[in-house]
């Protein structure tokens, strides 16, 4: 028995290590089919290695796989994503003493503002010339220091060395919340050695990595009734992407009840996000609120119940009406939020990360905009939960790739039924729903 238990971990972990590195390194982003190849590859492997997750034996030797790849990770250009570009960008920007949010990057060569010999390059390889950047102050900071490099490659090996220790700190708070709520270490290891974990994050560089960081810092401190430090950390995620707004609501309805918490919590993260914010925007808010709002009424790729709505008002206009559906359902999602967050009743803190989890989820479905890495949030959260549906889904989300294997960019309806068809299917099953319905009615639990 124990023999056959080695030969599966081992072909686990050769086809979980095969198919990550085959899919950072061989197939451009138009090459959809050898992307979900790879893809499938990986997940067959962490399918393969998940029941020994709980084994304690087995815990450090797979923390250090997950570094192991994320090693290998670092000396890899992303190919699957161009955002670097920007980040390299805005970094050489700041040595150059130019504020990244005064000024688009048409702008920026128009009035000849840079001096760096990679302008030309940098500007002709970057997805949002006509935009001001988004990129709140942690990302700045990490763009700062990433760009002291002489090239864009040395830049990329910098800014994933740095992603590399945020994500040691990822798993030391991982860890230890789990293990001070009474739950096996083991859990952290569905996040990581999750194969869009470590494909989307680290390979092609998406600041999720360090905005999960903080909130996984956020969770550690909070357990430990440790409210400042969870403010604080609470900010820093916030600076580095501004989702983890969307947990506010929760996180004040469960500590509601405790005056002196609340109050330490978000003095705590005030005071920080205005230290953080105010020098770096003082000038620009305008700006930087313009590309929020670009967000919201221009871009959609891999949504659900846009694209529905989509479909029935252009029925209806004869045109595309993302300038009100796109902020529309941004505030009905706001809404839901923070009725979900006035619902919870439960005091332990595994109730609260039930309601960011799904506080996150109502976001996603009701978004004009769902990238792959956006799940890496709720895949940190599905560690304390363990929630099937998430995980299906951070594996079927990769269908989206298919998207940029034509010219000009076309989503498939195909692969967006089979996306959220079978995530709808698998989560209605988990939740009991489909077991409610008997002889053609809903059958109500007594």
């Amino acid at each position: 028995m124990e023999y056959k238990l080695n030969i599966k971990r081992s072909i686990g972990l050769v086809l979980l290590v095969a198919g990550i590195l085959g899919t950072l390194l061989f197939p451009a982003q138009s090459q959809f089919e050898y992307i979900y190849l790879g893809v499938s590859i990986s997940f067959f492997g962490y399918t393969f290695l998940t029941p020994f997750f709980q084994h304690d034996r087995s815990f450090m030797f797979f923390v250090g796989v997950s570094f192991f790849i994320q090693g290998c990770i670092i000396f890899i250009f992303p190919n699957l994503s161009n955002d670097l570009y920007r980040f390299v960008w805005d970094g050489l920007l700041w040595h150059d003493g130019i504020h990244p949010f005064l000024h688009t990057p048409e702008q920026v060569l128009e009035f000849d503002l840079f001096s760096s010999d990679k302008a030309y390059y940098l500007f002709d390889k970057m997805n949002s010339q006509g935009y001001y950047s988004i990129y709140p102050p942690v990302c700045q900071g990490v763009f700062f220091l990433g760009t002291f490099s002489k090239s864009v490659v040395q830049s990329v090996w910098l800014i994933k060395g740095l992603f590399f220790l945020f994500n040691v700190l990822t798993a030391y708070y991982l860890v230890n919340t789990l293990k001070f709520l009474g739950l096996p270490k083991g859990y952290s290891l569905y996040y990581l050695l999750n194969p869009l974990v470590l494909i989307e994050l680290i390979g092609n560089l998406h600041f999720e990595s360090i905005m999960i960081t903080f909130l996984a810092g956020f969770l550690y401190y909070l357990v430990r009734s440790k409210y400042v430090l969870a403010g604080v950390s609470l900010s820093l995620s916030v600076a580095t992407k501004l989702v983890p707004l969307l947990f506010v609501p929760a996180i004040f309805f469960y500590l509601r009840k405790q005056t002196k918490s609340l109050i330490a919590l978000f003095s705590a993260c005030l005071l920080s996000l205005l230290i953080m914010f105010i020098p770096l925007f003082y000038s620009t808010f305008s700006n930087l609120m313009s590309s929020i709002d670009l967000y919201f009424q221009s871009f959609e790729f891999n949504a659900s119940i846009y694209y529905l709505l989509r479909s029935l008002f252009f029925k209806i206009y004869g045109y595309n009406q993302i300038a009100i559906l796109g902020p529309s359902l941004g505030l009905l999602a706001c809404l839901f939020i923070i009725g979900l967050a006035i619902k919870n009743k439960e005091s332990h803190v595994l109730g609260l990360i039930k309601v960011m989890t799904f506080s996150f989820i109502l976001y996603l479905i009701l978004a004009t905009t769902i990238h792959p890495w956006y799940l890496a949030s709720i895949l940190l959260l599905n560690c304390f939960l363990r929630y099937q549906f998430i995980w299906v889904w951070s594996f079927l989300i990769f269908l989206s790739y298919s998207a940029y294997d034509t010219q000009p960019f076309q989503e498939h309806t195909l692969f967006l039924v089979l996306e959220y068809g079978i995530v709808l299917f698998v989560f209605l099953y988990e939740f009991g729903f489909l077991k409610r319905f008997k002889n053609g009615g809903l059958v109500t639990n007594q």
